[in-house]
């Protein structure tokens, strides 16, 4: 029941304490860590960093994956936007790409994370893709530089439609101001380990 904290925190302890068993057997050190979305609300912010204290993770990673409403009463995950209303306007799934990235955006402002994962994700989706996003997407950048947060470069989404997340221009940004960049094959299977790694580190160079 992942709505009960106090179970959430004691499966992850013991996920963390089999990591370190397996690690021990070969004499290898791993680095346990979390990837979780950002919500700005209170209880939101209370019930993570209680889970913080508790697990003490070596990293986390802060990634968005939802549009939503500004109260965020309505939540609706990238995967599943056939699950918005059929009457939903432009202008309301506008707005909801927009608290996508102001979430983004906050996420970094939090402090809570040690890089910010996939941050133009939606674009994948084919939402924020046009020139009245760069606004947005520079608040982003500028976010990262203020911080001091380093950002992910996820080759997956080149396996997914031949462009990084976040995109090239961005990279272009980010390397200007000198954020810290890190390459992610975000592999959910063992083959996929690595995979772009060499062509994207080529054209960063």
């Amino acid at each position: 029941n992942f709505s009960d904290l106090e179970k959430l925190i004691d499966l992850h302890k013991r996920c963390f304490e089999n990591i370190d068993k397996c690690a021990s057997k070969h004499k290898i050190k791993v680095l346990k860590g979390l990837e979780t979305d950002f919500f700005m609300s209170k209880d939101w912010r209370n019930a993570f960093e209680k889970i913080i204290k508790e697990l003490n993770p070596d990293y986390i990673i802060g990634s968005t994956h939802f549009i939503r409403s500004k109260d965020e009463k309505f939540l609706y995950n990238l995967y599943h936007l056939n699950l918005l209303p059929s009457n939903t306007s432009q202008e309301e799934l506008d707005d909801m790409v927009k608290n996508y990235w102001n979430n983004v955006i906050e996420s970094v402002k939090s402090g809570y994370f040690t890089f910010i994962a996939h941050p133009d994700y939606c674009c994948q989706f084919n939402l924020a893709i046009g020139k009245e996003w760069d606004d947005l997407k520079h608040m982003f950048i500028e976010a990262l530089n203020t911080n001091k947060t380093p950002c992910e470069i996820n080759t997956k989404c080149i396996r997914l439609n031949g462009n990084p997340c976040p995109s090239w221009n961005m990279i272009k940004e980010m390397i200007k101001k000198e954020i810290p960049l890190l390459l992610s094959d975000d592999a959910h299977r063992i083959e996929d380990t690595g995979a772009y790694f060499y062509e994207t580190e080529d054209k960063l160079i």
